[in-house]
């Protein structure tokens, strides 16, 4: 379905809220090359962790973290 939809709006943004790792978020934009996605977490260290992991698999250009709780 993310597919199909990223493919018919020309793109969609993905929020990966608590996003750790990164790995739903990376996921999603390896099987839909024209989405964009925000992954957001309270941890500093697992933002640092999800940067390392999407320019690793080259997703850096289409991945942003914000540091967040999400009530502030």
């Amino acid at each position: 379905y993310m597919r199909a939809a990223a493919a018919l709006d020309k793109g969609c943004r993905i929020l990966d809220l608590g996003t750790g790792t990164g790995a739903i978020a990376l996921a999603l934009l390896s099987a839909a090359p024209e989405a964009t996605a925000m992954g957001v977490d309270i941890s500093a260290d697992a933002l640092a962790t999800a940067n390392a992991n999407a320019e690793s698999l080259g997703l850096a250009g289409r991945f942003s973290a914000r540091q967040s709780d999400w009530f502030c």
